[in-house]
């Protein structure tokens, strides 16, 4: 099962003031994922789509893994957007306790940097964590 915390839900919407179509494509992308069990399942592996076979691409975020004690941390890029020229990334958290993938953030990879530790959306999504899924 795949969920959309709130504060994605915003990234999204600010996405969509900016550019409406980067917006719908995102939001198609992730109903992909929600209706395909092969996408699905592949986003708790620790590589799933590398060298670019397949839809999409995970791995998983190493700097927030070894922030949070090895909780399941993953970044997804999809091929096809990028291919198209749009770079950005799902960063979500897959939850034990219920076995939930929970998107955390959408975000442009040209706004992100994923080791600086005082990256506003590193800083939210570890706070996010800590905050909400103390047992992932």
């Amino acid at each position: 099962m795949i969920r959309i915390h709130n504060d994605a839900t915003g990234d999204l919407r600010a996405i969509m003031a900016r550019a409406p179509g980067d917006a719908a494509k995102l939001v198609a992308l992730i109903q992909q994922l929600k209706a395909d069990p092969k996408l699905l399942s592949g986003m708790n592996e620790a590589v799933f789509g590398g060298n670019r076979i397949g839809p999409i691409g995970v791995k998983p975020w190493r700097t927030m893994r070894n922030q949070t004690g090895q909780k399941p941390v993953f970044r997804l890029r999809a091929w096809d957007l990028e291919a198209a020229g749009l770079h950005y990334r799902l960063l979500y958290l897959y939850n034990w306790p219920d076995q939930s993938l929970n998107i955390l953030a959408v975000v442009a990879k040209r706004d992100f940097d994923y080791d600086a530790p005082n990256d506003p959306v590193r800083q939210r999504v570890y706070a996010c964590i800590q905050r909400e899924f103390p047992g992932a």
